[in-house]
């Protein structure tokens, strides 16, 4: 398959969509056979046990919405974080829209106002991220603030300056440490809040901050290590108290093999079992000959004490490059992210990184939320292994928050 091509307006529309900033690197690909064939039932499909087709379009009144990220509940039920746009005098508004939904798909009617809440003020912007803590309480953030609603849906007072939110520069990600602490990546670095939403003085230079360069995602490991993407092309991790780690890489840091001509980002982060780290994106490489430049989606995989392993790589038109990452309970890789026409790119691997091909046939799954274009941007895993995404649907008039569940 040719994969040398330049980009079409419509795939740099899309890819525009998607707001939290790319990394760059160098690295060494691997690059795997891939079939797109789908089969329609069996691991992979659309589980009809979820809003009846397996997918999930919500309105938000008069208004576009998307979702950005997704969490599950101990109990189940989902939560998509997203933001509402409105046009409005001075340009386009951009505001807080969650909402919650029951196993079955439904919207849950005590949460918010009929499942759905937007309760921050428009100069808050969209949330980007959101994480549940043990005690049911929902943190979401995103542009200017950090906002921690109870179970019901309302503003939490006990965070924050008595209402609920934090303010913040813009939160790309969002941990829960199994103490209750919240650790947040984005413009500001990297942050650690403790439970009542004060800075943790026992984090960083003694005021919870890490300053350095944008962060992009994070992940925490079993022993407490915080690790982090961060600025153009590291792979960064931090012990608990904030200062690197060392013995990591190189002085803390790693980013991907070198080899010449790439242009490489990394958008999410996932830790496996062994402790392999994945850091999932793209790859542009160009050889600087008549042919231009190929385009890849990039897992790239570093071992445990920072070692640069042998990325996984698959074709452009299964997924332009890999949004979110997840790990199921027996150590297969979900990626996800946009694929050629507006579709939704879903690739299930093994431990080892090839291609599972007891998912949809061939380890590949193309879908879409309605017929129209859309994007997908988080996943999560339930209990029971199924695979949730969310994003946006394209609608004739607004866009719709939107969510998808597949059989695992």
């Amino acid at each position: 398959m040719d994969l040398t091509k330049a980009l079409s307006s419509a795939e740099l529309g899309a890819l525009a969509l998607i707001r939290k900033p790319a990394t760059l690197c160098l690295a060494v690909l691997m690059v795997l056979p891939i079939n797109a064939s789908a089969t329609s039932e069996g691991a992979g499909s659309l589980d009809r046990t979820f809003s009846r087709d397996g997918k999930v379009l919500t309105v938000f009144q008069g208004q576009d919405a998307g979702a950005w990220a997704v969490a599950v509940q101990p109990d189940g039920k989902l939560v998509a974080a997203g933001e509402i746009v409105e046009a409005g005098e001075g340009g386009l508004h951009f505001a807080f829209a969650l909402a919650r939904y029951n196993k079955d798909g439904t919207l849950d009617p005590t949460f918010g106002d009929g499942g759905k809440v937007t309760d921050l003020p428009e100069v808050a912007g969209g949330a980007y991220a959101t994480a549940i803590q043990a005690d049911g309480k929902i943190v979401a953030g995103g542009d200017l603030a950090l906002a921690r609603y109870d179970p019901d849906g309302m503003l939490d007072p006990d965070f924050g300056g008595g209402d609920g939110v934090v303010p913040v520069d813009e939160v790309a990600d969002i941990a829960i440490q199994g103490d209750g602490k919240i650790v947040v990546g984005g413009v500001g670095g990297l942050v650690r809040y403790n439970a009542d939403g004060t800075h943790d003085p026992t984090f960083g230079g003694g005021d919870g901050v890490v300053v350095e360069v944008f962060v992009g995602d994070i992940a925490i490991q079993t022993d407490g290590k915080i690790v982090a993407l961060r600025g153009e092309a590291l792979v960064t991790r931090y012990n608990a108290d904030g200062s690197l780690d060392t013995s990591f890489g190189d002085d803390g840091s790693v980013s991907p093999a070198p080899f010449p001509g790439d242009y490489d980002w990394m958008n999410d982060l996932a830790i496996q079992a062994d402790g392999t780290i994945l850091a999932g994106g793209g790859t542009e490489a160009c050889g600087g000959g008549p042919g231009g430049c190929d385009y890849w989606n990039t897992i790239f995989r570093f071992s445990s004490d920072g070692t640069a392993l042998v990325s996984l790589s698959g074709s452009w038109s299964v997924m332009h490059e890999v949004l979110a990452i997840a790990i199921q309970e027996d150590g297969k890789i979900i990626a996800v992210g946009p694929a050629e026409d507006g579709r939704i790119g879903m690739v299930r691997r093994r431990v080892g990184g090839a291609l599972d091909q007891t998912f949809a046939g061939d380890g590949i799954r193309f879908s879409r939320f309605n017929r129209n274009s859309g994007f997908v941007a988080g996943v999560a895993l339930q209990a029971n292994g199924r695979i949730v995404v969310a994003g946006r649907a394209e609608g004739a008039v607004h866009s719709k928050l939107a969510l998808a569940r597949y059989l695992a």
